[in-house]
């Protein structure tokens, strides 16, 4: 029989490998919810999601079937994934900060007839509804205490069901036969010249996404991850919980990452590994504590790594970890404990079956050390995404000429290292959220005095992108930045609100008309103390609070 990684390739469906593991493990403990104290053994993570797979089968949901999750972290949002990965239903998860035109677009494309969604997040639903037709059920999952305001009125398209009558169904398997190569789920990430991109995962590859990582990482059956990052993130859904799954693991989730709870949660829960985007400056600027080195956490995979990694591992007493890969492909490599500190900062080096050129714009590989675009090759079988759901154009130029096309820049040295540059593509990333400029604009132009805009990243006062826009208003209307502003924070997920914005009487484009962004944001990087700031201004946007 033919392996990935260590198992049975025909293992490794949602179905086998749930029962394969409450078999071996039983009541050992797999997920410790923090903020309600709630703890699933494999056993009850195999028996409570046959349960969900039953209950959402009475309601039609079967094999090929596709459907859509708006949550935050909780317990049910893994039993759900468990579930309808037993059925064969292709199921995308959604950022739960997706509202409007966004949300709607991404109902509409993953073709989704049914979503699970938390009961804070429900409005959200009901406001797009008669954009979404094919949507015909909601099954709302309803706060476990204290009071949700839902102030949007019902869907007369939408048939809303409570989440916990799912559970009065038998705990048998729903008997749906799946395959490893079955398409399972589309993992959502930035566009760039146009709308996000769904990334086709199989059974297989949504389990096995992070795998590869592990040795690197010396992640054992002993390890305990904590878990802060969102569940619809490849990083926290594919790479640590399947991972710890398949690895007889155990996580502990909570709801968000907050650096004031993170080092008591981590000394209550007992983790040994958490792996996190963007927020190590945020325990560097906290004032030094005798507490900051009594903890069990061994290591911290983070990216990216904080400027000084050497201070960082001596004040917290942990070693560091990276990795680098794409949701659109796989994670291809990673830095672990025992690679030299002179290679802190870069991506690390290969994983087996794993492989990377910097090529020039023609696909030609360049010399070591010089930068360009990164290409990756993964010649483990099914171990990559399948591809770009609806969009074969996308797919056909991501992976031209045999190889994976990144869109991002950087350079390989000589001991074998991959250094990350920069990006190629006009994408933007902020506080761990890959932003496409494309999407935004898109709806940016649904205001009605507006003619153009264009998009794009500068540094303020951190290393993330902050979001500056330029407009340019059509004929005989008015708009100031903050009316347009305004309109953002109704409709748009609280990220993708611009911070900069400016009006000029045209963008400036190339001989061939494309937008010279470039000189855009040239322009603005130099003068964004002067620029129009909302949050100069007092206006900030946030998560829902829950």
């Amino acid at each position: 029989m033919p392996q990935l990684y260590g198992f049975d390739v025909e293992d490794l469906t949602f179905s086998r490998m749930l029962a394969l593991k409450a078999k071996k493990n039983g009541d050992k403990l797999f997920i410790d919810y923090l903020p309600d104290g709630r703890k699933f053994s494999y056993r009850d993570c195999d028996l409570k999601s046959n349960r969900l797979a039953n209950g959402l089968l009475s309601y039609g949901l079967g094999k090929g079937s596709h459907a859509a999750l708006l949550m935050e972290n909780c317990p049910e949002q893994i039993l759900s994934h468990f579930a309808l990965g037993k059925l064969g239903v292709i199921f995308a998860p959604l950022n739960p900060a997706a509202r409007g035109p966004f949300l709607e677009y991404y109902i509409n494309h993953s073709d989704a007839t049914a979503i699970i969604v938390e009961e804070h997040l429900l409005d959200q639903v009901r406001e797009i509804a008669a954009s979404v037709p094919q949507l015909t059920h909601a099954f709302v999952l309803k706060a476990s205490s204290g009071k949700v305001e839902v102030t949007a009125p019902p869907a007369a398209t939408l048939i809303e069901i409570d989440f916990a009558t799912l559970y009065d169904h038998p705990d048998t398997p729903p008997g749906i036969e799946t395959h490893f190569s079955d398409l399972c789920s589309l993992m959502y990430t930035s566009g760039t010249t146009g709308p996000s991109k769904g990334n086709m995962f199989s059974q297989a590859h949504t389990m096995t996404f992070g795998m590869a990582s592990r040795p690197v990482h010396k992640l054992t059956s002993k390890d305990v991850i904590y878990c802060a990052l969102p569940l619809f993130h490849a990083g926290a859904w594919n790479t640590y919980t399947c991972g710890s799954l398949l690895d007889d693991g155990q996580i502990v989730l909570v709801r968000r990452f907050s650096v004031s709870r993170f080092w008591d949660e981590v000394r209550a829960s007992g983790s040994t590994v958490t792996f996190l985007t963007a927020v190590t400056h945020f325990f560097v600027a906290q004032p030094e504590s005798p507490d900051d080195r009594t903890h069990g956490l061994r290591l911290m995979i983070a990216g990216p790594m904080p400027a000084d990694t050497v201070a960082f591992q001596k004040r917290f007493n942990l070693d560091l970890g990276t990795n680098f890969g794409l949701t659109d492909y796989c994670l291809t490599h990673g830095l672990g404990p025992d690679d030299p500190v002179s290679k802190h900062g870069s991506c690390g080096r290969p994983f087996e079956h794993c492989h990377v050129k910097i090529v020039d714009d023609n696909d030609f590989e360049l010399p070591r050390g010089e930068a360009g675009e990164i290409v990756l090759r993964n010649d483990m079988p099914w171990s990559t995404s399948f591809g770009y759901y609806k969009n074969p154009q996308a797919t056909v130029d991501a992976y031209r000429n045999t190889w994976f096309h990144t869109g991002d820049r950087g350079y390989v040295d000589q001991d074998g290292y991959l250094w990350y540059r920069d990006r190629k593509k006009d994408a933007l990333r902020r506080r761990g959220e890959n932003i496409s400029a494309a999407e935004v604009e898109a709806a940016i132009l649904r205001h009605p005095a507006i003619s153009e805009c264009a998009v794009y990243g500068i540094k303020a006062e951190g290393t993330d992108d902050e979001i500056a826009v330029t407009l340019v208003l059509k004929q005989n209307e008015a708009l100031d930045a903050f009316a347009f502003i305004e309109f953002c924070g109704k409709t748009f997920p609280y990220y993708l609100v611009p911070r900069f914005v400016e009006f000029r009487d045209a963008i400036p484009r190339t001989l061939n008309y494309k937008v010279q962004k470039v000189k855009l944001r040239d322009a603005m990087q130099e003068n964004w103390k002067t620029a129009w700031d909302r949050e100069a201004h007092g206006i900030v946007f946030t998560r829902k609070k829950i």
